[in-house]
């Protein structure tokens, strides 16, 4: 190189910068630049000048899409820096169009192979030169000195290699002219078909411009593949340069010498056990972090200190004769030991040697706590199974036994005790599942896979249910399968939920395509979260996919006016910001010219830290161009308001006269000069004005307002006008004025002929309606439309297909080719079915009749009535009777059916199987019998409370037959039956769960008393310590204060004995004070001499000299008598919290109340 090459570094941390530094140091053909990976570092590329740009993988890759965008335009090379060669790194290496990459763990050769790149570019570069043709047999030699240990070969379009070359071939004793004219195929034949496509679809990337970079394992050697586009004359690609390099060797020896450089530290270092090395003489020589931070001590004071000088405690212990015992016979020993002092369980491997001992060691305490719980657990596992309402099963394929626990057979709905085959079960599955299970089971036998699949069953009583199951084979020792078991869960609750959330979501799409309107998410922490609305995909002119378009591709649609400002909206929400939206349009040479208006709000995580932002984009054109239209035909407008026979005037905010058109003069009867003088106030009406005020606070607010008022005649005659008024943006107010007399006249009118109409359709049996036929709009529809179909009258209005929502399936062809024949037919009466929202089904009779209006518009004038019970059978209702019979007695839960008195009229078989007693005994018995803990009154108090709420809940105990009691939820409903109230009872047995629930509870209880017996013994250590400070130390600093008091005194000392001893005074008088202040640390005299409330108020005191923060304790309860263990608690807590508020709370005032709550003494800070 004849000048400094520039290298650019982007997104290198410091160490890593440091590290590249010092590779480069002394190499003065390089000058090194490093920037931070941020958008604007990456769009200075372009500017930058250097000759390769090199990029850290982990510093820049959120930057992807901003590198391909420069990379593009860029002829430089580019450099990729990985720790680690994975599937995220290879696609990032692709997108940014990467020349070559280096791991990181061989930053050594990055000069080399920075250097390799220039040549390579330099090579290319060369093809604008007519004197340096890259196929001029000098240049190619040259071209194949920069490439040792490699094969070197260039190839043409036809596949054929045209040149060979290189060291490689020396080493394998091949002549590289036995391969000129050859193709690719032939040379790459004898590896296979997979290899030979491989090679020759990475040199077809290459040709089209894309350089490639892979690695191959041929014949037990690693070779590494590069390639370069040639382009001889002009600017296509003609020839490829093909580098292959064999890395063998290299790989080898770097990962042996790798080994046995980091075996020693990652041995120590990374394991988390404890290690230890000791002499011959116990004396330490090598300790690791992990050693250090179980034994207490650091490196210093352990390394050449002999183990028993530091812990004497250890002589004569277990541990001490088993480390004699292992260097003695020179064996292995394993040892479990408790460390009193530490209170904790290690266990050590002790290796010897002739030199001494090597010691692993690790902290074992919590895994011997850990048994207990573990054994506990395993009991726990089957209560979990049971409780998590989980199937299991095993099949022996020797003896063809199967053994299903009780849940299975509840969600197969078959009885327990019933014989089991596998051909029974089988049965079970739902038709459409057993090709599908079979295939699934036979896979699971070859392969061993065990991984989860779903199907269906069908139960005895024809209810479909959705399982999820898990299976799992035991083999002999030949492989044959002998056994295999499995779980099954009961899913279909899931698989319904599923297909409604797929309905809504389909309904959400649809409403999202009427209305124009995408939305979007853009997730500012995680980018998979990123989101766009199928209607976004399609305004925008793409496919819909799991992720959003590239901010690029979508910037293209975007109207290259108005590409900045969305540009600018996506860098401020990428930067946490709220964005400033403004309409856009779409790019017209890609897409139809389109308005669109965005909007966006943000969701903060707890913390006030921004999470993601969730937004819409709606398609405004029709808006866009109305308002153009509008503001076109204002000049048209103008002309219209002086024409037109309604008053329109502007007036300001006083109510006085700005502006008013011809048509004033006619309606008060004042000339146009006279009504520039007036006010709004000098017409209306004085006692109308104070019981209604004009509205000038709504019209303030933006609310445009109709109002209806008396106005005066400069004749003194009154007439009714509407009144129309808007705000405008100038502040004025415009009002347009119309003389409604008449039109109140005949409103009148109308009025007293609706209500005569009204009063008649409304006390008729049946439903009277009026429908507009050309718009399908419903105009009446009178009240008894709730009574029959059990719908609101107010849904039919805003949704007239409410109505053919409600047609029975079988009946809603008839009644909708009917309603179409009306405009031709005119009359039509039918018969039909609907279904009411409870589930009932009725019978309707209706008959219509199309009438041609003046307006020339049809309407439909139509009467139904209810005719179900003519056409209701016996027969029917009998057989209604009998499903609502099956379904009962095909439930899981208990049914019971008793009169108002409680006796039992029915039950289902799941309560008679819960308590014990045959239907025929219960049939005999009363409701109230079975209550084994409510006496009569609270029995009659319930049924009081039925009666009245008609549905009600709760939970009670019933008396089995066997003199048990079984734990019931109980929802019940009152029915009436002809003015006898029915009691419909459904009982859910929750006995395990109540059971489970005292579990949790008595644990969380004994965790609670193992709290306060630590918090106790704390305190009374605390206490002790409080004592030997105030009772020893600080009497002892007290003496000697006085005799140090008595010996300045002395007569007989100089001055300079004086200062010495006054000195020592000043230091025992600090130490008497540092007792003090430790000793009320740890043990508050004031907790014990005056009380709890005291000792809070001398700490809040304390805290607030301390922080110089404005502190307040209220107490608003007197002092209650409480056990010093609880008091010391309440204090300590109090304590805790002000040194945390002082911490963390950054906090300007402190307020802190004690007030009594329910006999409880409540602490608020």
């Amino acid at each position: 190189m004849n000048k400094k090459s520039k290298l650019f570094f982007l997104g290198f941390p410091d160490n890593l910068q440091f590290r590249i530094r010092k590779v480069f140091y002394g190499n003065k053909n390089f000058k090194l630049e490093f920037k931070n990976a941020t958008n604007r570092s990456i769009s200075e590329l372009s500017r930058s000048n250097a000759d390769i740009i090199i990029v850290d993988f982990n510093g820049a890759s959120s930057y992807s899409n901003e590198l391909h965008a420069q990379t593009q335009k860029l002829s430089v090379p580019v450099l990729l820096l990985l720790s680690s060669v994975s599937e995220k790194a290879m696609n990032f290496y692709s997108i940014i169009r990467a020349k070559d990459f280096l791991l990181k763990k061989n930053i050594k050769a990055l000069p080399e192979k920075v250097s390799e790149l220039i040549s390579q570019q330099e090579i290319t570069q060369n093809k604008n030169k007519p004197d340096k043709d890259i196929l001029n047999k000098e240049l190619l030699i040259a071209i194949t000195d920069q490439f040792p240990r490699s094969y070197v070969g260039v190839i043409d379009q036809e596949m054929k290699i045209i040149y060979n070359g290189g060291e490689e071939f020396s080493k394998q004793n091949i002549n590289p002219r036995d391969y000129i004219n050859q193709t690719v195929e032939q040379v790459f034949d004898r590896y296979g078909n997979g290899i030979t496509q491989l090679v020759l679809n990475r040199y077809k990337k290459t040709f089209k411009g894309e350089a490639q970079f892979f690695e191959l394992k041929l014949d037990e050697r690693i070779l590494v593949f590069k390639t370069i586009p040639l382009r001889l004359s002009g600017k296509k690609i003609s020839h490829i340069l093909v580098v292959t390099e064999n890395i063998t060797d290299s790989q080898v020896s770097e990962l042996k010498s790798r080994e046995l450089a980091e075996q020693y530290a990652e041995t120590l270092e990374r394991v988390t056990d404890g290690f230890v090395s000791l002499d011959r003489n116990w004396n330490y020589i090598v300790v690791n972090k992990a050693a250090c931070r179980m034994l207490g001590k650091t490196e210093e004071e352990l390394i050449g200190k002999n183990i028993w000088d530091i812990f004497p405690e250890r002589v004569d212990g277990q541990f001490y004769d088993k480390c004699h015992e292992a260097f003695q016979n020179q064996k292995y020993v394993y040892l479990e030991d408790y460390y009193e002092p530490s209170g904790h369980w290690f266990e050590y491997y002790i290796y010897p040697s002739k030199n001494g001992l090597s010691v692993y060691f690790r902290n074992i305490t919590t895994q011997k706590e850990s048994e207990t719980i573990i054994r506990q657990l395993e009991k726990k596992t089957e209560a979990a199974v049971r409780i998590g309402q989980i199937g299991f099963w095993e099949w022996d394929l020797v003896n063809d036994e199967m053994f299903w626990s009780d849940r299975m057979y509840e969600i197969y709905g078959l009885k327990k005790g019933d014989k089991l085959t596998y051909s029974s079960v089988i049965a079970c599955l739902h038709p459409d599942d057993r090709a599908f299970h079979d295939l699934v089971v036979k896979d699971r036998m070859e392969t061993g896979d065990n991984s989860p699949f779903e199907y269906r069953i069908i139960r005895p009583d024809g209810e479909i249910r959705f399982v999820h199951v898990h299976i799992e084979f035991v083999s002999d020792s030949n492989g044959k399968a002998i056994q295999f078991r499995g779980t099954v869960i009961d899913i279909t609750e899931i698989k319904l939920a599923e297909q409604k959330l797929k309905e809504l979501t389909d309904k959400l799409e649809d409403a999202e395509h009427l209305a124009k309107i995408g939305s979007w998410v853009i997730d500012v922490i995680d980018s998979s979260g990123n989101f766009w609305s199928k209607e976004n995909f399609r305004m925008f002119g793409f496919e819909s996919a799991d992720q959003p378009p590239p901010l690029d591709e979508f910037l293209k649609r975007i109207h290259p006016d108005d590409r900045l400002n969305v540009r600018s909206a996506f860098e401020q929400m990428s930067a946490g910001d709220m964005p400033h939206l403004v309409v856009f349009r779409s790019n017209p040479e890609m897409l139809p010219l389109r308005y669109y208006k965005p909007t966006v709000r943000r969701e903060v995580e707890p913390g006030n830290k921004m999470h993601k932002f969730i937004g819409t984009v709606q398609d405004i054109t029709e808006q866009m161009l109305a308002e153009r239209k509008l503001k076109e035909s204002e000049e048209k407008y103008r002309t219209l308001v002086e024409q037109a026979s309604e008053t329109i005037f502007i007036m300001n905010q006083q109510g006085r006269f700005i502006t008013i058109n011809r048509s004033g003069e006619q309606l008060t009867g004042y000339k146009l000069d006279e009504l520039m003088q007036m006010s709004i106030y000098d017409f209306a009406d004085k006692d109308e004005l104070r019981e209604r005020p004009l509205r000038f606070k709504e019209l303030f607010k933006g609310v445009n307002t109709t109002t209806e008022r008396k106005m005066h005649k400069k004749d003194g005659s009154k007439i009714d006008v509407e009144v129309n008024a808007k705000l405008l943006d100038d502040g004025n107010i415009l009002v347009f004025i119309r003389d409604i007399s008449e039109r109140k006249k005949a409103e009148e009118e109308i009025l007293n002929a609706k209500k005569q109409f009204q009063s008649l359709v409304e006390n008729i049996s049946g439903v009277y309606w009026v429908n507009d036929i050309s718009s399908r709009r419903t105009l009446y529809i009178s009240p008894s439309y709730e009574t029959i179909w059990g719908r609101s009258c107010e849904e039919l209005y805003s949704d007239p297909a409410d109505f053919i929502e409600s047609i029975h399936p079988e009946d809603k062809a008839a009644v909708v080719q009917a309603h179409e024949n009306l405009s031709k037919d005119r009359n039509s009466q039918i018969e039909y079915r609907i279904i009411r929202p409870d589930g009932s089904i009725r019978w309707i009779k209706a008959r219509t009749k199309v009438v041609v209006e003046s307006n020339g518009k049809l309407t439909e004038y139509g009467y139904a009535e209810d005719i179900t019970g003519q056409k209701l059978s016996a027969i029917e209702r009998q057989q209604l009777t009998q499903r609502n019979q099956q379904i009962i007695t095909s439930m899981l839960d208990g049914f019971i059916l008793a009169d108002g008195n409680g006796n039992i009229l029915d039950v289902n078989p799941s309560y008679c199987m819960m308590t014990g007693y045959s239907r025929e005994e219960l049939l005999q018995m009363n409701i109230n019998e079975l209550e084994s803990n409510l006496s009569q009154e609270a029995i009659l108090e319930r049924i009081n409370e039925m009666l009245e709420k008609r549905s009600i809940q709760f939970e009670t105990v019933h008396r089995m037959k066997n003199g048990k009691h079984i734990n019931l939820e109980v929802s019940i409903t009152i029915m009436d039956n002809g003015g006898s109230p029915l009691v419909a009872a459904f009982v859910r047995d929750i006995t395990e769960r109540i059971s489970s629930k005292k579990s949790i509870e008595e644990y969380a209880e004994q965790l609670s008393l193992l709290n306060t017996h630590l918090q106790n013994v704390r305190e009374e250590e605390r206490t002790n310590i409080s004592r030997e400070l105030h009772d020893e130390l600080g009497q002892q600093l007290t003496a000697i204060k006085m005799d140090m008091s008595r010996l300045e005194n002395l007569k007989s000392q100089g001055k300079a004995e004086q200062f010495n001893a006054a000195e020592t005074i000043r230091l025992i008088d600090e130490a008497i004070l540092t007792t003090r202040r430790i000793h009320s640390e740890l043990r508050p005299n004031l907790l014990d001499d005056l009380g709890l409330f005291a000792a809070l108020e001398y700490q809040m005191e304390k805290f607030a000299k301390r922080t110089n923060l404005e502190c307040k304790l209220k107490i608003d309860m007197t002092e209650p008598d409480l056990d010093r263990r609880i008091a010391i608690g309440v204090f300590r807590v109090f304590q805790e919290s002000l040194t945390n508020i002082a911490r963390h709370a950054n906090a300007e005032t402190v307020l802190a109340e004690i007030q009594k709550v329910n006999d409880h003494m409540e602490l608020l800070i």
